[in-house]
């Protein structure tokens, strides 16, 4: 897809043609950076499913929050070791 066909995309989704333009200009010179969302959102999801059932969510989720900026081997690593307790 080319930046003129991202704008009308965009634009056809209730974004304003100046802010379309900004957005399809900016995911053409980036194009890895959404991919990094998707990508997290779905090792989300993963690790929400393979631990939350046995942990509860208050314990998943504040093992995912304590790590801060970390990578999500090392985040399974702690929940794995939650299980362990």
């Amino acid at each position: 897809m080319d930046v003129d066909n991202a704008v009308k995309l965009l634009q056809s989704v209730g974004r304003p043609k100046a802010r379309a333009k900004m957005e399809a200009l900016r995911i053409a010179v980036t194009p890895g950076y959404q991919l990094t969302y998707a990508l997290g959102k779905y090792e989300f999801l993963r690790l929400r499913d393979g631990y939350m059932g046995d942990l509860g969510p208050k314990k998943f989720h504040s093992t995912i929050l304590f790590g801060g900026e970390i990578p999500f081997r090392y985040v399974e690593g702690r929940l794995k070791a939650d299980l362990e307790k």
